[in-house]
């Protein structure tokens, strides 16, 4: 049996939570079983806006077009 991978929403979420609670990224990838670069792109989604995120969540975006917005912090523009 294998599981399923999450969504990268999900991802991040468990990301951020980890990182708060004083993990590094390798330690991170290690725990998902995937690459430190993998945890450094999820987690640069907390750059984005709330509401794209859950554009994002309700699939009315792509993760390349949400990955877009993490270029520039300022939600508002």
């Amino acid at each position: 049996m294998q599981r399923a991978a999450l969504h990268p929403l999900d991802q991040f979420r468990a990301f951020v939570a980890l990182r708060e609670k004083g993990q590094g990224d390798e330690e991170i990838a290690a725990a998902f079983f995937v690459t430190p670069q993998v945890v450094k792109q999820r987690l640069k989604l907390a750059a984005v806006a709330p509401a794209l995120l859950e554009l994002y969540a309700e699939d009315e975006m792509t993760l390349e077009q949400l990955m877009a917005f993490t270029v520039n912090p300022d939600h508002e523009r």
